[in-house]
């Protein structure tokens, strides 16, 4: 007889995004993809488009047509959104301590605040409270110098939860490309693109009893990057250094009157970037964090949360300007109210003041509606209202770089949406299949942009920004004995112009840079046995590079994964053994104009599970 082990699969959206498309990775799909960046993540679950400047650089990702300054990145919580840059770089996150990830698609500003007028990613890591040991230990090696190893531990009981995961990776980067800045477009091998990094997450929890529970975090990556140079261009040695460092804690209590929760959180982080002894230039940002709300339910139908966040920046940085400081304060309603079985309400509102700045009200209106309810399939129908903001960042403010001076003159960015979708459901005997479909419009007005003016980069507000587009996606499970197969396929329109402007130099009505008008991704996943195996591919279409008289061409990347897992005896204990491969097809392509990006490669992995359950455990 085999003993299987258990798997549990979390996969809650948020509470008050009633009328919003949230998307993401169950905590198994995650089990099958640990340890790989952020942004491997979100361009496999999502068709959403990551501008990657190379393997280990720099990598954004934006939501329906805007920036990656109009994305926010949540952890527990609190904003991972640099207040120099206004943006995260998601090859800094590694996911590996993470159980789920999730998309919040549209204007999020009445729930998480400044910058999310596209849409929020969302870090969670929720706590276990139940006897359980667990120990995961993993290398794996891969094409272009590749390699990693690194451990995950979880111990917990009904009154405590610790879990440790630690990670090391390196990669030279150093595969062939066409040069196709160069005549006649030779065929060179990368140089100055390798990258290292380590992180180490530590989270603890203990329920004191029914009515109090405690919480901590503890996250620290440090990251070592050549900087790739452009095609065409010499490598000078350039290189950066980040470290972040960052911590929280946390306090729920339980009472007669409903739930309240207390947060603290500092991050630390730190950026060095060194391209010869004579260019070097240092940035430290320090961010205090506070978030207090209180929850209250009456029979499960009506929940409402009124609460207030303090955010303090304080920022050097050697090139640019000292000592900047800026506060932000918000306070916010959320309501949430279910009349009946077949129908959600949602009205969110938020009100936040920034030093120097006076941010609009957010409010935030959202419906889900169950329009048919059959035995084997159900139909809803979802719609929201929201405005949002994002207000300047501290380079925006008081960049001095270059005789500039920045603009402490800049107002923050307002934006108005709405979206409308339907979400068929079908389940019968093994077989599930869950649709959606969702068309959204959205208006950014006082976007700002760095342009120049007397040959000096400066920000501006400029323009007016309109978006809008479709959403679809398409998920199947079935499940047949020993045999299961889930596939997920999804596209995404997206149309985003300059609709107004105080420059008479900007041209009108055409699609911004950077943003593709179609997007799309299919992936299965097919278990059997001790078997997995998964095949993905994410295609992308025409963009606009940084002139406007050139595109950039569409691409398709498929990757696919095989694995089997094999028991250590009669013990629950068992070790995997992975094999993956990227860019199948060995496309030529490229995210970022003029960098250039690895064709097909391969990665081999092998992990340890030890699980050590007490079959008599004490409380």
């Amino acid at each position: 007889m085999r003993t299987l082990r258990e798997v549990t699969v979390r996969a809650t959206p948020t509470r008050y995004a009633a009328g919003s498309r949230v998307s993401g990775s169950d905590s198994l799909w995650m089990h099958a993809n640990r340890n790989r960046s952020l942004a491997d993540v979100l361009a496999a679950v999502a068709p959403l488009y990551i501008r990657n400047y190379g393997p280990g650089q720099l990598a954004t990702v934006s939501f329906r047509g805007t920036s990656a300054n109009h994305t926010n990145v949540l952890w527990n919580g609190f904003s991972l959104n640099s207040p120099t840059l206004g943006l995260v770089d998601l090859n800094t996150v590694p996911t590996g301590g993470f159980g789920q990830v999730w998309m919040q698609h549209g204007n999020t500003a009445a729930l998480y605040g400044s910058g999310g007028v596209g849409g929020s990613v969302l870090l969670e890591s929720e706590p276990v409270f139940k006897p359980d040991r667990q120990t995961r230990i993993h290398a794996e090696a891969g094409s272009f110098g590749h390699g990693a190893m690194g451990g995950w531990h979880r111990q917990s009981s009904a009154r405590w939860h610790l879990q440790t995961q630690v990670s090391y990776q390196n990669s030279q980067n150093d595969f062939s490309y066409r040069n196709t800045a160069v005549f006649g477009s030779p065929r060179e091998r990368q140089q100055n693109a390798a990258a290292r990094q380590w992180s180490l997450s530590q989270d603890a929890d203990f329920q004191k009893n029914a009515r109090n529970a405690f919480s901590a975090r503890v996250w620290l990556v440090q990251m070592h990057r050549e900087i790739q140079p452009a095609m065409g261009t010499p490598a000078n040695g350039a290189n950066q250094t980040d470290r972040n460092w960052r911590t929280m804690l946390g306090w729920r209590h339980l009472s007669r009157w409903g739930t309240t929760q207390l947060k603290a959180a500092y991050f630390n982080d730190r950026l060095l970037y060194v391209s010869d002894p004579n260019i070097r230039s240092e940035s430290r940002v320090h961010t205090w964090q506070g978030h207090i709300q209180h929850e209250r339910a009456w029979r499960d139908r009506v929940f409402v949360t009124a609460g207030g966040e303090w955010q303090h920046f304080r920022a050097d940085i050697s090139s640019g300007y000292q000592g900047a400081v800026e506060s932000r304060s918000s306070v916010f309603w959320q309501t949430r109210w279910q009349p009946w079985t077949s129908l959600e309400l949602t009205l969110n509102a938020r009100q936040a003041w920034v030093d120097g700045f006076d941010p609009p009200f957010t409010p935030y209106a959202g419906a889900k509606w169950r329009l048919l309810a059959k035995t084997n399939w159900q139909l809803h129908a979802k719609g929201n209202y929201a405005r949002g903001y994002r207000v300047p960042t501290l380079n925006d403010r008081f960049w001095q770089g270059v005789g500039a001076a920045g603009n402490p003159r800049l107002l923050p960015e307002n934006s108005r949406g709405w979206e409308l979708g339907l979400a068929p459901q079908f389940a019968k005997s093994g077989v599930s299949l869950e649709s959606e479909f969702t068309y959204f419009r959205n208006r950014i007005g006082e976007w700002i942009q760095w342009l120049p003016e007397n040959n000096v980069w400066q920000p501006q507000n400029l323009a007016q920004v309109a978006t809008q587009g479709l959403e679809t996606s398409l998920r199947l499970k079935l499940h047949r004995k020993r045999w299961q197969w889930g596939s997920t396929l999804q596209y995404a329109y997206t149309q985003a112009e300059q609709t107004a402007s105080r420059n008479p130099g900007d041209v009108l009505g055409r699609q911004l840079i950077y943003v593709p008008r179609h997007q799309g991704s299919w992936t299965i996943t097919v278990l059997h046995g001790p078997w997995t195996a998964t095949f993905g591919l994410n295609v992308t279409g025409e963009r606009y590079g940084l002139a406007y008289n050139r595109t950039l061409r569409p691409f398709a990347l498929a990757q696919a994964t095989v694995g089997r897992t094999f028991p250590m005896g009669r013990t629950p204990h068992h070790w995997e053994v992975q094999a993956r491969a990227d860019n199948l097809f060995n496309t030529v392509y490229q995210t970022y104009e003029g960098y250039a990006m690895p064709g097909v490669s391969g990665q081999l992995r092998v992990l340890f599970h030890f699980s050590h359950l007490n079959p008599n455990p004490k409380p």
